[in-house]
């Protein structure tokens, strides 16, 4: 996370509040392996400028939610696993003070797995997983080389916006922003690795 002062001309606002969406434009994907060191790192950068008069806590390990375009135009499922459940603490709340940005980066991966364990170990497909939290993950399958477009939403509601500790109830956090949000839809080109002569 990067505090500092805001210049970005590109973003969705509402309310004051500024989002972007970074990410790089080509994804090279992995050469297809068994092993799970094969794959391909894609990092996501999120800005968040606070363009209003008042100090703002934005929960992010947990409050971002992607959706997929595929290049045919195709809606992509998005799926969730997990090793444990996280229930937010004061850690994963994060002050922006007005006029501020602060950048919020996750490293998302590609590589190749079966989709259906029954079917042969050649046959396999490109799949994505995009942490939001210690444990959690947002997951889809890639079903074709190209153009991809993806965004997030970013949605915290009262509910969400409460702090838990051992054995005491639930605290709701007054600065916390309340409210939902869409980046800009942002592109990335999905290709093979190039194929060197030898």
């Amino acid at each position: 996370m990067t505090p500092g002062e805001s210049n970005d001309t590109n973003a969705v606002e509402v309310d004051g509040i500024r989002f972007e969406l970074l990410m790089p434009e080509r994804v090279i994907i992995p050469v297809k392996k068994s092993q799970p060191e094969g794959y391909t790192s894609v990092p996501f950068s999120f800005r968040i400028t606070n363009n209003t008069s008042i100090f703002y806590r934005f929960m992010l390990s947990s409050s971002f939610f992607p959706e997929l375009i595929a290049p045919s135009g195709q809606n992509l499922m998005i799926g969730y696993q997990s090793d444990q459940v996280s229930w937010a603490t004061a850690s994963d709340f994060f002050l922006i003070r007005p006029g501020k940005y602060l950048t919020y980066s996750q490293q998302g991966r590609i590589f190749w797995t079966r989709k259906y364990h029954n079917r042969n170990k050649q046959c396999q497909d490109l799949q994505i997983l995009i942490p939001f939290s210690s444990s959690e993950e947002w997951g889809c399958f890639l079903i074709e080389m190209g153009n991809y477009s993806i965004r997030f939403k970013y949605e915290v509601n009262h509910f969400q916006a409460k702090i838990y500790e051992k054995s005491k109830p639930p605290n709701s956090l007054e600065e916390a922003w309340i409210g939902k949000i869409f980046t800009s839809w942002v592109s990335f080109c999905l290709a093979n690795p190039p194929k060197y002569e030898g």
